[in-house]
């Protein structure tokens, strides 16, 4: 035959960031990660659909692994393509139909959620579960193209948010998630909801980061509703803020699987 295999074995990465999805990995175990986070599956999907006792099974369908495959010359809409796999724990319905479910994912080129061109392989550094503490441009006074009383007036906004949101980021480090909390939302007072929509992209960067840093706070105390919130705030400022996506992705995943009947949202 002239089709070609590939065969692949399963090891540790040599950089466990390599197994974020804005580096299209395959892999197997952990947590799905997702090539569309505006597009998850619902929780319906993710029921096991076998009847091993006459009735349908209906537990959450575990994550299994994950393979990118995209087609060569194949359509445009099509560029990017990720298999995902899924299969009942309960070993009373294995073998049995609806037992496994095997979900497709796939994206043009030219999408919101990745560059056009490859992604540099990432190298050991910043991981997606830090928190942002880049200080903006404006908080040092680069800010362009602005009027000079309202530049000065959110150079100095950013300036004290900044120095808050570092207050918040050393409770982070530590562990203290609650008092993190707090100050990301002290910071954004001192930023205003002013900024959110209507001010320099500077200042709507910096919203979009705290915002994402209160969602990461939130993924670890489990509660991804409020999460899921949170990201789409910092989206709504900052559109391109990668990390917001993928924590939103990964909130609704959360809130899919969840036990019970529960909407994970919109795009």
């Amino acid at each position: 035959s002239d089709d070609l295999w590939r065969l692949g074995f399963v090891q540790p990465p040599e950089v466990p960031e390599a197994l974020e999805a804005r580096y299209f990995p395959s892999k197997v175990g952990g947590r799905p990660a997702w090539l569309d986070p505006s597009r998850l599956p619902t929780a319906d999907q993710l029921k096991c659909k076998a009847s091993p006792y006459g009735e349908e099974c209906g537990k959450p369908l575990g994550f299994l692994m994950q393979i990118y495959a995209p087609v060569m010359d194949g359509p445009p809409e099509a560029f990017h393509r990720s298999l995902f796999v899924f299969c009942c724990r309960d070993s009373n319905c294995a073998s049995k139909d609806g037992s496994v479910r095997v979900l497709r994912c796939q994206l043009p080129r030219k999408n919101p959620h990745y560059s056009y061109d490859p992604p540099d392989y990432p190298k050991p550094g910043a991981k997606i579960t830090e928190v942002e503490d880049e200080t903006p441009a404006s908080a040092r006074g680069e800010e362009k193209n602005v009027a000079p009383e309202d530049a000065a007036e959110t150079q100095k906004k950013l300036a004290d948010a900044v120095v808050v949101k570092k207050e918040g980021n050393e409770f982070f480090t530590s562990g203290n998630l609650d008092d993190a909390l707090s100050k990301y939302a002290s910071a954004l007072e001192l930023l205003g909801e002013g900024l959110r929509k209507a001010g320099p992209t500077e200042a709507r960067q910096e919203y979009a980061k705290l915002r994402s840093n209160r969602a990461e706070c939130f993924l670890q105390q489990k509660k991804f509703a409020e999460a899921a919130e949170e990201c789409t705030a910092a989206l709504e400022a900052d559109a391109n803020c990668a990390k917001a996506w993928f924590r939103r992705g990964k909130a609704r995943f959360e809130l899919a699987v969840a036990p019970g009947p529960r909407s994970v949202g919109s795009a």
